[in-house]
């Protein structure tokens, strides 16, 4: 397989029809270790160009 295929099949299957770059995780991580992150704990936060409001959920 074309690797560059694979890479907009992927892009496509994301509601934000791209793919998440390193420094967006990094300000989200910056973000989270600064004061205005201060207030959240135990969370789950999803970095992944919103996929899974596309794939159904196993049951």
């Amino acid at each position: 397989l074309d690797p560059d295929y694979v890479r907009k099949l992927y892009a496509i299957g994301t509601s934000m029809q791209c793919y998440v770059d390193p420094e967006e995780i990094a300000d989200l991580i910056v973000f989270l270790c600064s004061d205005y992150g201060r207030h959240i704990s135990g969370q789950i936060v999803g970095v992944d160009g919103h996929t899974e409001t596309l794939y159904p959920r196993s049951v």
